[in-house]
């Protein structure tokens, strides 16, 4: 993963923003997701979500594992599992090297517990749908 972040840490913002643009038209309800969180996170907490999710789906595809489009219906369901019904989170190797990665990408250490919580719980709702997203076959 370090690889990974320090690959798209070094690209220029034009080729980030057209990665993030591009992926955006291949994951339309995640995307939507992240953007209406706009509101809720300081300016450089809320881009790094984009980062994250390239990067999420860097490692997904690395591994073998191509996530196919996040539904609306995965989405929601991972957010009631997650929110409402506080499921367990998974992957906790995972949520802390994407934490990293956020933390990096804004240039920040979020020390504040709620913010912290709440940036592990959309962290978190982006792994949940990726795994959920990879094709049954590869499972």
């Amino acid at each position: 993963m370090r690889e990974i972040r320090e690959r798209f840490l070094a690209l220029a913002p034009s080729e980030r923003s057209r990665l993030i643009l591009e992926w955006g038209e291949n994951q339309d309800y995640l995307f939507g997701y992240l953007v209406n969180l706009s509101d809720d996170f300081p300016e450089a907490i809320h881009e790094s979500f984009f980062d994250a999710a390239l990067q999420l789906n860097e490692a997904f595809t690395r591994t073998g594992m191509p996530v196919e489009v996040v539904s609306d219906e995965v989405l929601s369901e991972v957010l009631r599992e997650l929110v409402v019904e506080g499921s367990q989170w998974s992957s906790p190797a995972m949520l802390a090297e994407l934490l990293l990665s956020v933390e990096v990408s804004a240039k920040t250490t979020i020390d504040e517990p709620e913010l912290l919580e709440r940036v592990q719980l959309i962290l978190q709702s982006l792994i949940e749908c990726f795994e959920r997203s990879v094709p049954e076959r590869l499972n």
